[in-house]
Order: structure tokens, then sequence, then C-alpha cells
């Protein structure tokens, strides 16, 4: 299906009563019918007759019915006598009532009282649109539905009578809204802001109601970007524009797929950091990248505490391509570039607390070694998460094979020594006890 406009296409959206329009019509001589039209109005129209010759050159005729609409006959149901939208085809329409109601499963019942119909004419370049009679039901567009705010929305929207596909017109304007926005999402597009920018731009729920879902607007956007050519951003421009945008904060880059990481800092951050008074807190954060496909991201951060505001703050950052020991190498190496970490006096890093992660550990001691030209003392910086530590000795202490139920609270007491103990001989001996 090609996904430029139709040449021949309708501004009518949900006609009522007698209704008259014309479009542009093309007739492919090959193929022996009319090419490239869309010929939807809004309502769920039933085809009767389609491509009908007549005996007047190549004049064809297309009849449509209305198909009324589904409602839910459970009087306990939220969705009672609620008019929602028919499917068009009659297999289709069994399969939808059969399926029943989103809200209480019950089997759903069809009006089909309603009798308005229209025609289509085409008759060389021009296709006429007839539209005659009544419809017995609304096109439901409007916010104001009746319904209450319940967490059973999401189903309201799957069901209530909207259009089933967008207009040229509406078409049109979503293009133009990706013009605009080249880089939003779908979740931005129906949220209202835009995660590149952070700004808000307007809904396109604005362009039509049935865009209040996220994988429709994502269907949406994907044949706008074919139509507008815009299937991909260009990557290094956007790049570029970050850095334009925020010089300096950027700090190195690489985006091999084997070796991705991307770090960033304030560029001021350099002139208050001081690492001598307070450890540098490095964490990962799991879910703070979007991710898609079988490559994985994620946010890797250092923060330190800042007496004089009284709170933490970041200061170093990077997206990372996984959670190897590579990755984490290339972080700490950039971390302590970044800084011009002297370590030359002890007095000048006080440390850096990380997980109780094995790559982690190692490669700190790894870049240590390599950003201080072989030094092996690199453990004295190194300070563990409380947090990981207890999950650790909790695991330890569970496994009866380690650590017998009746030695458990013995073990949980040692353990309390050795972290809070701050005399050289009572650490040893108390690991000599265990």
């Amino acid at each position: 299906m090609s996904l430029a406009y139709k040449i021949t296409h309708f501004k009518a959206s949900f006609p009522q009563g007698f209704y008259i329009e014309r479009s542009a019509a093309k007739f492919d001589f090959k193929l022996d019918r009319y090419v490239d039209f869309d010929l939807n109005i809004g309502w769920a129209m039933k085809n009767v007759n389609s491509n009908l010759r007549s005996a007047k050159g190549n004049v064809r005729r297309y009849t449509k019915t209305c198909q009324g609409f589904v409602y839910c006959g459970t009087e306990s149901c939220e969705f009672y006598n609620k008019q929602c939208r028919p499917a068009v085809s009659n297999q289709a329409l069994k399969k939808q009532l059969e399926k029943g109601c989103e809200l209480c499963n019950r089997p759903l019942l069809h009006n089909n009282t309603c009798t308005a119909s229209a025609e289509y004419i085409f008759d060389e370049d021009v296709c006429t649109l007839t539209h005659f009679g009544t419809h017995v039901h609304n096109d439901f567009q409007s916010k104001d539905d009746g319904f209450k705010e319940t967490k059973e929305d999401e189903k309201r929207k799957r069901m209530v009578y909207i259009t089933k596909r967008l207009s040229v017109q509406q078409q049109k304007k979503l293009d133009d809204y990706l013009v605009k926005h080249p880089h939003i999402t779908p979740k931005a597009a129906v949220v209202g802001n835009n995660p590149v920018t952070g700004q808000v731009v307007v809904l396109v729920t604005g362009i039509d109601p049935v865009l209040g879902k996220r994988d429709r607007t994502e269907y949406e956007l994907k044949k706008a970007r074919i139509r507008t050519g815009k299937v991909a951003g260009d990557l290094f421009e956007e790049f570029d524009r970050i850095q334009h945008n925020y010089p300096g904060y950027i700090y190195s880059a690489s985006v091999a797929l084997d070796a991705f990481i991307i770090t960033f800092r304030a560029p001021e951050m350099s002139s208050f950091v001081d690492m001598k008074l307070f450890p540098v807190i490095t964490d990962v954060t799991f879910k703070a990248v979007k991710n898609s496909g079988k490559h994985k991201r994620y946010l890797c951060s250092s923060t330190l505490y800042f007496s004089s505001i009284r709170r933490y703050a970041l200061v170093f950052q990077a997206i990372i391509g996984g959670l190897s020991e590579m990755y984490f190498r290339q972080y700490f190496l950039a971390f302590f570039t970044a800084y011009k970490v002297d370590f030359i006096s002890e007095d000048n890093f006080l440390g850096m607390i990380i997980d109780f992660s094995a790559a982690q550990r190692k490669v700190f001691l790894s870049a240590y070694k390599m950003y201080t030209y072989g030094r092996e003392d690199g453990l004295k910086y190194l300070k563990g998460c409380y947090m990981h530590w207890m999950k650790s000795v909790q695991l330890v202490s569970s496994n009866g094979n380690l650590v017998r139920q009746e030695d458990r609270d013995d073990f949980l007491r040692l353990v309390y020594s050795i972290r809070t103990t701050e005399n050289g001989s009572v650490f040893n001996s108390t690991l000599d006890r265990w």
C-alpha cells in the first residue's frame, strides 16, 4: 500500500443528512480500475457494492451503508447502552460481538437500524460523494462522552466511536507536526513533551482523538516519517546540535556497539568539586535509558556531597552499552581524566563508593593502575556500599552450606564487628574466630 496521499479523498468527517463533495480521481487503463483513493468519511460504512461498472465509459460506482453501532447490554456494566464503533465487514463484526465488552467481557449487541448511506461515482478524473440520511448515533469524538474517569479509560478508548483511519487532511497535519518535531516519540506526542528538548509540545490528539493511543500514534508516525522522508533522524546532526546547544557537557563518546559509552558532566563542575572531604558515590540505573532491540543501554552516575548546599549533586554520568568490565573501566578512566584526579597524595581523593559488583571492583583497580602508570594500591580508595554489603551478608548467612542455622546470629554479630571496628587487632581477631 502506498503511503503517499491518496488522489481521491474527502474532507467530510462524519457528515449528516444530504451532503455532496467532489474529489480528483485517477483511472488506470492497464488495471482497468480507479486507483489511489480513500473513501473514508468517519462513519463505519459497510460495502454494498464495489467497482460496479456502468454502461457509460469508465464510470464506476461504490455504495456503502452505515453499520450502526454495537453496545453492551449488561445493566451492571459501566458501558451499558454506550454506543461503540462496529467492525465493517460481517466476519469482523461477528468476531467483535463474540469477543464481547472490554469492560465486563459479556457479549456485545449490534444495532443496525441506521439507514444512512453513501454513494461514490467515479467518472474519468472526478469522483463524486453523495451522502444520504441521518445517522441514528453520534460520532463520539467529543471529550464530554458521559464517562466518569476510571482506571478502565484505556479500554474505553479502544471502543468509543471514533474514526478508524486518518483522513488525508489529518495525515497532512501529522506530517507538519512531524516536520516541526522530527525527534518526537509516540509517548511524547501523546503526553505532550519532547524528550530531546524537554519542551512542551501540542498533543497529537488535537489532530484526531484516535491518536490518544500510543500504539496507534506509533503506527501513524511511522507512516508520516516515510511520507516526509524522515524515516530516521540524522544521528550526527542531532549529536552536533546537542554539543552546540550545550557546549562542554559531553566529555567523550564511543558509539561502536561493542564499546558504547557517552560520558558527560557540567563543564563548570570542576571549579566546585572537592573530593578530599567526601567519597564519590557511583551506581548504575537500569531503566533510565529507553531500550529497544537486543542492545541495552544503562545510565552510570557519580554523585558527591557538597557541604555548602547540604546535599548530593551529580558530578559525572555516562550512558554505557553494558555491565561488563570493559564499560566500567572506560567510565572510571574518563572520570579520573575529566577531573584530573591527583593520587600522588592520599589526601586528594577520599575514595569511591561502589556496589558489590565484582566487575566494578575489579575494573576500578584496573583503571586506577592504568591511570597511575602501574600503581597497585588502589584498594585503599575503594569503598563498599552498605546496602549491597548487607545484601551479600544476608545471602551468605541464609546459605546453610556456609553458615549453619544455629550459628547465624553469631555470624551476623561478627560481621557487624568487622564492619564497625576501627581497631586492626580486633578486626583480625574477629576474622580468626570464624
